[in-house]
């Protein structure tokens, strides 16, 4: 339970420290519990939360990722009726899950002047 609380913390700190003007990565070995504690922080410390799973996501979903990087309103507004879940600006949270890119090569989401990277289960902010 320590090492929960520990992590929960340091989510915690990261959230008042940024107020929602950068991205999270959480990376380490396969089920310690990085998603289950990514959600559970989102269902308590935010208005609204999604969390998306891409290994488990529908092609639609996936396919946002891959043509609306330049429009984030348009993105989130799809989120949004996908999941009826109602976003809330810097008082929502969307958890990126399984992330893996098609192909070989790195991908990249971009859009309101920050750039993401995807590697394999993870996802890091590039300012």
């Amino acid at each position: 339970m320590e090492i929960r609380r520990k992590i929960y913390d340091e989510l915690l700190n990261w959230k008042i420290r940024d107020q929602g003007s950068s991205a999270l990565l959480i990376e380490g070995a396969r089920r310690v519990g990085k998603s289950y504690i990514a959600e559970k922080f989102a269902e308590h410390e935010y208005k609204s939360h999604i969390l998306i799973d891409f290994s488990k996501a529908v092609p639609d979903i996936r396919q946002l990722f891959e043509t609306e990087t330049e429009d984030l309103d348009t993105l989130f507004q799809a989120l949004q009726a996908h999941y009826k879940v109602r976003l809330h600006p810097r008082k929502s949270c969307i958890i990126l899950d399984t992330v893996m890119p098609q192909g070989t090569t790195d991908d990249q989401i971009s859009g309101g002047g920050r750039t993401f990277r995807l590697y394999r289960n993870r996802i890091s902010y590039i300012p």
